[in-house]
């Protein structure tokens, strides 16, 4: 897997918990 493809996860993570932290 690229290393991108990992960033972009994490980067979605990130962006999912703080709209389900609104």
């Amino acid at each position: 897997m690229p290393q991108d493809l990992m960033l972009f996860y994490l980067q979605l993570s990130t962006w999912f918990s703080h709209m389900h932290k609104r």
